[in-house]
Order: C-alpha cells, then structure tokens, then sequence
C-alpha cells in the first residue's frame, strides 16, 4: 500500500469518526431539546388541572379577581392547546396521545371549573383544603403520553412506531368513551 493510499485512508477515517461525533452530539442536543418541550407540555396539563382549585381559593368575588383568575384559567388554556397543536405538528403520534390526554383533562374539568366559581371567595385559611374535591382520572391518559412521548425519543423511534400505533389503538379500543 502506497504512502498516498494510507494517508487517504487515514484522512477519510478521520472525517467520518468526526462526522459521527457531530451526528451523534446533535441527536443528544435534539433530544434533550425535545425532553424539556414535551415535560413543559405535561407542567401545562398540570396547570390546568389546578385551575379549579385556583378558582376556589380566590380571596374575594369582586370583578378585579374574577377578571384576574379568569385571565389565568384563559392563559392556561392558550398555553395546552399551543403544546397540543406544536407536537401535531413535531410529532403526529405524540400529538395524538396529548390530544386524548388534554380532552380527557377537558372533559372532567368543565364541571369542576363551573363548581369551583360556584364556590364562594375564601373568608378562611381553613376553607382553602379542598382535600382532592377537583382531583380528576386520567392516569391511562397519562401513562399513554409518557410511553409515547418516550418512545419517540427514543433513537429507534423509527423502528419503533407500529408499536407505538399500537398502543394508541388499544387506548382507543379498551377506553372508547373516555
């Protein structure tokens, strides 16, 4: 083997072990990126959640609460349609899973956020322990999220998918009123 022919070789190695390492540093960038984004769509879910009781604590029924904590339950729902529509977009399965997530939150929570302003203004530190009276049921809903959303983290994401189909179709099948 010529001198020519081993610095080729040795050149070329050297570009693809370089190539490699920028493949995989911005794979780990993307998913770290893609992490944050679909934790601070399940932090909006919980938001919204907490609505109800954040309607039950305010400290009076003046128009100036009312328009503050309607303003927040408004701004909360802005915020989980924004992560419903954005991962549609990214990711049309995960998209999917935080549809059946959020429509489940939507369901139980229209009557609890009419029970929560039907609740008078708190007069009392004791009156704000609503001991779990707004708590609603969407641990399948969740755990669909999460077990979707982690596979398409995943690296194998791709080969990953019919499963993931799967089990959005299962959900739909064994749960078909929620």
């Amino acid at each position: 083997m010529s001198a020519n022919t081993v610095t080729l070789l040795v050149g070329a190695t050297t570009a693809l072990v370089a190539l490699a390492g920028y493949l995989l540093t911005q794979a780990t960038a993307r998913r770290d990126r893609e992490t944050h984004f679909y934790a601070r769509a399940l932090e909006a879910i919980k938001e919204f959640e907490e609505m109800p009781y954040r309607i039950s604590r305010r400290p009076s029924s003046d128009g100036a609460t009312r328009s503050a904590v309607g303003g927040q339950l408004s701004d909360t729902y802005v915020e989980v349609e924004f992560y419903r529509a954005w991962l549609r977009i990214h990711s049309p399965l995960a998209g999917e899973a935080y549809s059946i997530l959020l429509t489940r939150c939507h369901r139980e929570l229209r009557e609890h956020i009419r029970k929560a302003w039907e609740n008078p203004a708190l007069e009392t530190d004791s009156e704000a322990q609503l001991n779990g009276e707004f708590d609603i049921d969407n641990s399948v809903e969740w755990e669909l999220f999460i077990l979707v959303a982690g596979r398409e983290l995943s690296l194998r994401e791709p080969l990953r998918r019919i499963g993931t189909r799967q089990a959005i179709r299962k959900y739909r099948t064994q749960y078909p009123d929620r």
